[in-house]
């Protein structure tokens, strides 16, 4: 999949590939990738735990009211 960058973006990506081998480029782009798919594993995965939380504070609230009544 190719992600759309902004000239200054391809700019700077040229003048870094520039100063270092392939195989390190290569690996910062790696890199870059992976830490950006994990933050966002990271952030859907928060917003499970907190859909979760939520699911049990109201399942708690209903046995409560049911053992009450």
């Amino acid at each position: 999949m190719r992600v759309k960058m902004t000239r200054a973006d391809r700019e700077k990506l040229d003048y870094i590939r520039g100063h270092m081998c392939r195989e390190d480029y290569l690996r910062l782009l790696i890199e870059t990738r992976y830490n950006e798919a994990r933050k966002e594993w990271r952030e859907r995965m928060k917003l499970y735990r907190e859909i979760q939380h939520v699911k049990h504070v109201l399942e708690v609230a209903a046995r409560r009211k049911g053992a009450e009544q």
